[in-house]
């Protein structure tokens, strides 16, 4: 039987038109998905690309440089410009503090690459700063963080004419400093004790008054303004201690008024001027026990007050008027009184204090009254450290102000207020004695 077969040529004619229409199909649905660039609505897709702005390029800082020290109070800061990727404008905020990560925004929205400082900063101080760069779309980069300490307190202020020395005695009568004694050398000779007189009316520029006043060369003793003159009173001699007045109106010229004054012979005894009288209170260096108060009302004629004070008196006390009352720092205690009688302990175990195991302070304060604080430095021989310096507004709570000086450690110096400064002068370190004069800014 024989099967039947459908002409090739119908086969042909049906799928033609079968594949055209599956092809146009097919067509008509790509032309969809394809974008539209006849200039219709239609969007074009964005690529991430696109989509990012980039925050400004890295940049450094320049000054003030990282780790620098000795920095002045009131520097100039400089950074690198900040280029932005899309060369959109860059401001720049500046931050600075004590922190290692400094918080602290002092200036905002700079066009410039630099910032003056204005206010001052504090001496021997540490700060961090660091800059950020802000493009116009708020993206922002910062920089690294710099470091630097500024100038240590105190400044230079002269190497006179006076040799080198230290228990110097130093007071101010009518505008003027006046120097006195100790114990150094001169002009190369061999140490010795020396009585020359000097004076300055700006610490710097200072005058010989007298090289033979009259009175025996002596350190460790106290020079004290009262009644318009200057009162010399005890201290050590070649020969021991004394206890022999002698005044002056001028540093030239010098009156003994007595040769034996009624307080024992002692040395590295304290002086006040208190309530319109002269305060004496002795230093128990020539007799431990002499621990007794004395007062006189015309720096001749001496009365005692009190025969013992209550508590331990030895060379390195110091004594001030303040506040009303008469202050005495002795080892770790503080105790005041308003009558020379009766003391208050009014600290003990200060937070300045460093004693051996024989309890003694193995530190050397030095003591005055500045801009309505006490003002106490602490120091020693050793000129690896560096001396520091507390204050305190009421005599019981003391803040450490400054823990690095520009001038060299010592002992054995004479600690002055004068002329809204405090002056530094003199004394003797592991350097040898000191002939030099500095201030405390």
């Amino acid at each position: 039987m024989s099967k039947f077969r459908i002409p090739s040529f119908l086969i042909k004619s049906f799928l033609i038109p079968v594949i055209i229409v599956v092809y146009a199909c097919s067509s008509s649905e790509n032309e969809e998905s394809l974008p539209d660039n006849s200039g219709g609505d239609t969007e074009s897709p964005t690529t991430p690309e696109e989509e990012q702005n980039m925050p400004p390029n890295a940049f450094n800082l320049i000054e003030v440089a990282n780790d620098s020290e000795s920095v002045e109070l009131s520097p100039n800061f400089e950074w690198e410009f900040a280029t932005d990727p899309e060369n959109e404008a860059i401001t720049y905020s500046f931050f600075l503090d004590t922190s290692e990560n400094p918080t602290t925004q002092l200036a905002t929205n700079l066009s410039d690459t630099s910032y003056n400082l204005e206010a001052e900063l504090e001496l021997g101080t540490t700060y961090y700063w660091q800059v950020e760069a802000s493009d116009a779309s708020g993206n922002t980069t910062i920089s690294a963080i710099f470091s630097f300490t500024t100038k240590p307190i105190g400044s230079f202020v002269a190497q006179p004419d006076f040799g080198f020395r230290h228990h110097a005695a130093v007071t101010e009568l009518n505008g003027r400093l006046y120097m006195l004694g100790g114990f150094g050398t001169v002009n190369g000779a061999p140490q010795h004790y020396l009585d020359d007189v000097w004076s300055s009316d700006d610490g710097e520029v200072w005058t010989l008054e007298a090289d033979n006043p009259g009175f025996i060369a002596r350190a460790l003793h106290p020079l004290v303004a009262f009644n318009d003159k200057m009162f010399l009173i005890g201290g050590f001699r070649a020969n021991g201690p004394s206890n022999d007045i002698w005044s002056s109106t001028d540093g030239k010229n010098w009156v003994m008024e007595t040769a034996n004054a009624e307080f024992p012979e002692d040395w590295g005894h304290k002086m006040l001027h208190f309530n319109d009288k002269l305060w004496l209170i002795t230093g128990g260096s020539n007799n431990e026990s002499n621990r007794s108060v004395w007062n006189s009302e015309n720096g001749v004629n001496w009365t005692r007050v009190v025969e013992d004070i209550g508590f331990s008196l030895n060379l390195d006390l110091e004594a001030v008027v303040f506040n009303n009352r008469m202050w005495v720092i002795v080892n770790d205690e503080i105790h005041s009184s308003d009558n020379g009688i009766d003391w208050t302990l009014e600290l003990e175990d200060a937070p300045f204090a460093d004693l051996g195991t024989s309890g003694f302070s193995l530190k050397e304060y030095s003591l005055v009254v500045h801009n309505g604080k006490m003002v106490l430095m602490v120091s020693r021989q050793d000129t690896s450290e560096s001396a520091d310096i507390w204050s305190s507004s009421n005599g019981k709570d003391w803040i450490l102000e400054h823990t690095q000086t520009a001038f060299p450690n010592r002992e054995d110096n004479s600690f002055i207020s004068f002329g809204g400064k405090i002056y530094i002068m003199l004394g003797f370190n592991d350097q040898g004695f000191l002939g030099d004069i500095w201030t405390l800014d």
